[in-house]
């Protein structure tokens, strides 16, 4: 259509505003889901700062084991690779605090479940990854913290820590602790009644942990023990602690003596990084069955 000598085309449209508006809008749901993580995360802060005798009775049994094994058996366990077997029991029982403790968080879902709270949580709006993901952080952070309180004893025990060994140690707790949440999240998925889980908690805990090499080393078992041992995540993550905290007493695992940390596969010693990714990869499995889980209907 032509007016005073301009063409004027009437295909031209205005550009439309939706993809703006989409990005928009996906930016907001983004920021919506990450909320309802933080605010997920943030009630299981709180359960835990509510109950501090949670705190006392989480660090009353590895406390127990590090009195009785690495004071009351020091006399009879020398020193080795100068380190001593209190030193060497040190990691192990931070682990063993982090991975109990993120199971133990766990039975707050059953919990939930039980008193109908879950369905509620998993009919509302935000997606469930969100839901999940935010337990996770939330346990994960709990655990971190109870088993920071017990590296706080290291000094007591002699062991040298410097700003970089603390860095990493806790590095360490959390990877451990994350994937400890993720594994008691995946149990607490199957798990309806708080009476079932308390069962299930020893039976999957105990041979975690005397197979681990918290209380001894790995290289003292049988060998028919050494396929259960590869297998055990918690092995990996000792052994990251041990290497990691007593990093300042020992050159290198061949001066270790009796005490030698580093899981050998194949007549090598895996690298932390190597290890690390063992635990890491544990812990993104049992997330991922965790959300397929939680993904059908209750």
């Amino acid at each position: 259509m032509a007016s005073g000598g301009v063409t004027v085309n009437s295909n031209l449209r205005e550009t439309s505003p939706e993809p703006a508006r989409r990005d928009v809008d996906v930016e907001a749901d983004w920021l919506a889901e990450l909320r309802t993580v933080m605010m997920v995360a943030k009630r299981e802060l709180l359960r835990f700062v509510r109950a501090p005798g949670r705190l006392l009775t989480s660090l009353v049994l590895p406390l127990t084991f590090l009195l009785i094994f690495g004071v009351g058996l020091s006399r009879l366990v020398p020193s080795s690779g100068g380190v001593s077997f209190a030193q060497f029991l040190l990691p192990g029982m931070i682990a063993m605090i982090v991975v109990m403790a993120g199971l133990s968080n766990c039975v707050l879902v059953v919990w939930d479940r039980e008193f109908g709270f879950l369905r509620e949580m998993l009919v509302a709006p935000p997606h469930r990854i969100s839901l999940v993901i935010g337990r996770i952080a939330g346990g994960s952070l709990v655990a971190t913290a109870q088993g920071t309180v017990i590296l706080l004893l290291a000094p007591v025990l002699g062991v040298r820590l410097d700003l970089m060994t603390i860095l990493a140690t806790i590095a360490g707790v959390a990877l451990l602790a994350i994937t400890g949440t993720a594994v008691g999240m995946f149990l607490a998925s199957w798990v309806r009644r708080m009476e079932s889980f308390s069962a299930v908690m020893p039976l999957v805990t105990m041979p975690m942990m005397l197979l681990s090499g918290a209380f001894f080393p790995i290289s003292s078992l049988p060998v028919w023990l050494s396929v259960f041992i590869h297998i055990n995540p918690l092995t990996y993550g000792v052994d990251i602690l041990r290497r990691v905290i007593l990093s300042d007493h020992v050159a290198d695992a061949r001066t270790q003596g009796e005490f030698a940390s580093g899981v050998e596969m194949f007549g090598h010693t895996l690298p932390i990084a190597v290890e690390a990714g063992f635990v890491a990869g544990l812990g993104l499995v049992a997330m991922a069955f965790t959300l397929r889980r939680f993904g059908r209907p209750e």
